[in-house]
């Protein structure tokens, strides 16, 4: 009796971690500022130039995965991010062509195509972006 007991907590444990996994990230929130960097597809000696940083962060870590996380801003797509410390808490995505933002769209969170994992986030708006 005592091996199906354990059997049993296992596997609510495992059916808890991928609900909250499924679940989205508690709260998450993002913050949008201006900042110099060197856009990696120009190569390693790439001058800095003016660019957009979306700070992403949660009170879940944001886990590594086979997938990696992609923030949607209305129909742009941005893939290129880092974790901003240890702690996994912060994600920052940067994007060079910021002349593709709309004003006033939605802004989500997702790892790959992997839709259970969506987190929306509140709406983008120009205003939104601070000078660093």
């Amino acid at each position: 009796m005592g091996r199906t007991k354990l059997i049993f907590v296992i596997a609510l444990l495992v059916l808890g971690t991928v609900a909250f996994a499924l679940a989205g990230f508690r709260g998450a929130n993002y913050t949008v500022r201006q900042v110099l960097a060197s856009d990696p597809a120009s190569g390693p000696s790439a001058p800095r130039v003016p660019a957009l940083e979306f700070v992403v962060t949660s009170q879940d870590v944001f886990p590594a995965r086979a997938l990696d996380p992609i923030l949607y801003v209305g129909k742009v797509e941005l893939r290129q991010y880092r974790y901003a410390d240890i702690s996994n808490r912060t994600l920052v995505f940067t994007l060079f062509d910021w002349r593709k933002l709309e004003d006033d769209v939605p802004v989500y969170l997702q790892y790959g195509n992997d839709k259970r994992t969506r987190t929306d986030l509140p709406n983008f708006h120009i205003g939104m972006i601070k000078s660093h």
